[in-house]
């Protein structure tokens, strides 16, 4: 159990970065810029190649899923919901 919950903690905290550096490494690859102080949906009209930004950030996301997807299947680590405890406990 205890080791259960160090693969999940560890998945969660490999997730974030490999997703984050790879948008990261895409926008200044693809030289996107942003003329705001500040990120968030109200700034997109300061966003210069706005394209390049949402292919960025979607090969960021599928990045990351599959980070995810490869961890808990080269682990074994499978949803609460799934486990035997819980389903005969339900």
């Amino acid at each position: 159990m205890v080791v259960r919950k160090l693969v999940q903690e560890l998945m969660r905290k490999l997730e974030q970065p490999t997703r984050r550096a790879v948008t990261g490494a895409l926008i200044m690859a693809f030289d996107v810029t942003l003329k705001a102080p500040h990120g968030g949906i109200f700034v997109f009209f300061a966003i210069g190649k706005l394209a390049w930004f949402v292919v960025a950030l979607a090969a960021g996301t599928v990045v990351g899923a599959v980070a995810v997807i490869a961890a808990k299947q080269f682990t074994g680590v499978r949803p609460a919901a799934e486990t035997p405890e819980r389903a005969v406990a339900a």
